[in-house]
């Protein structure tokens, strides 16, 4: 076989490696299979997460980085060793806007923009307990891309984003990406152009092509309240139920969507298991009842989202103190992977509520010792006048 004959060979072996070893399989929704190209998306929990931490059902978008964002798309934006490009500079990655004259206007239509999938995670996916922790997992994501859409060899470049979500306690990825599609000659079919790879790569801030990138990653991440109540003084009814509520409101522009999940100590029967969400999801209230010795947990409260813990004024009893502090309007904070004191903030948080009852007993005289005084007034009475007689028997002697 003649030498140049070996090189087309082997540059069609190496092309066929090349496309198998970038191509992946995604899997649809309903379990069939995605062909093509891809790119891992992956769906992690916050390591500062509580006990009970569950991820809500999430579905994560992408979008185009235009002005005007297009779903599910991503936009081409730099090409380089295309006809397009400059022969001065052939192997500059180049930007539409800055290619010879009426370059940028001769790329098809269907060269400008490829199609982005979307990755679904079903409630529950992350979960944290006494004994595991979920490993993150990771989806694949399709890039639909054709060589039909191509007139000519090179790298294309296409933006694109996640788009931001709604849900609290998600950390959505703030990176724009770029999709780099190789688009080479088919040597089995003359005139013909193939995808030879594509790969995943971050966009810098000046807008020029950064690392290679292996996935994207989004984080949730979620904490726990314990609501503990604890009776004092020496009229304190220790059985005594008080009534809590504890609210929990959802940061500016996000919503809950994943259930709180309420446990109670044994001693206490009757409170709810879940915090009821209200329609708009922006928020959760619970009402539970305490007494002496119980603890209340509140788990899976999404990282952001404040609580405000409020106890109905008992009659005869001292103004609670929420964590020492004496307080008519309760207690609030917020549930962050801050660390700056115990029962302050954090992902794990306490309000400890305190109720006092004293009252001062009466050691004074009781009624039913009173014929026992009047006894006593009468003797110390007759005593006085005899005396008093006495004195006066004395003088006139």
């Amino acid at each position: 076989m003649k030498k140049k004959a070996w090189k087309t060979v082997y540059g069609v072996a190496l092309a066929a490696v090349l496309v198998l070893g970038n191509a992946k399989t995604a899997r649809a929704e309903d379990g069939g299979a995605i062909t093509g190209y891809s790119f891992n998306k992956v769906y992690q929990l916050d390591g500062d997460s509580a006990e009970g931490a569950k991820s809500p059902a999430e579905t994560f978008v992408f979008e185009s980085a235009d002005t005007t964002p297009r779903e599910n798309q991503a936009t081409l934006y730099a090409v380089s060793c295309t006809k397009y490009n400059s022969a001065a500079n052939l192997d500059q990655i180049t930007k539409l806007g800055e290619l010879p004259a009426g370059q940028a206007d001769s790329i098809p239509d269907a060269a400008k923009a490829i199609t982005i999938g979307s990755a679904a995670y079903a409630e529950g996916n992350l979960a944290k307990t006494a004994d595991t922790v979920s490993a993150p997992v990771t989806q694949l994501v399709a890039v639909a891309v054709t060589a039909d859409s191509y007139q000519s060899v090179g790298y294309y470049y296409y933006e694109f984003r996640e788009k931001a979500g709604n849900t609290a306690g998600v950390t959505y990825a703030a990176d724009t990406c770029a999709v780099r599609v190789a688009v080479v000659n088919d040597d089995a079919s003359a005139g013909a152009l193939k995808i030879d790879n594509v790969k995943l790569y971050r966009v810098n801030a000046d807008g020029s092509l950064g690392q290679k990138a292996e996935n994207v990653t989004n984080v949730y991440a979620a904490g726990s309240l314990s609501v503990t109540k604890t009776v004092t003084g020496n009229m304190g009814d220790r059985n005594r139920e008080f009534d809590v509520t504890v609210t929990f409101t959802a940061p500016a522009g996000t919503e809950i969507h994943a259930p709180i999940a309420i446990s109670t100590s044994a001693g206490i029967t009757g409170n709810p298991t879940e915090a009821v969400i209200n329609a708009a999801k922006t928020g959760a209230t619970a009402s539970v009842k305490v007494k002496d010795g119980t603890t209340v947990v509140f788990s899976n409260i999404p990282k952001g989202v404040t609580y405000q813990v409020t106890e109905t004024q008992a009659d005869g009893y001292h103004t609670p103190k929420y964590n020492g502090t004496e307080s008519a309007g309760g207690k609030s904070g917020t549930i962050t992977d801050m660390a700056a004191g115990a029962g302050t903030v954090g992902m794990t948080q306490s309000v400890e509520i305190e109720n006092k009852r004293e009252t001062t007993i009466d050691t004074g005289i009781f009624l039913s010792d009173l014929p026992y005084v009047l006894v006593l007034a009468g003797i110390a009475a007759a005593a006085l006048l005899f005396f008093a007689g006495k004195k006066r028997r004395d003088r006139e002697k």
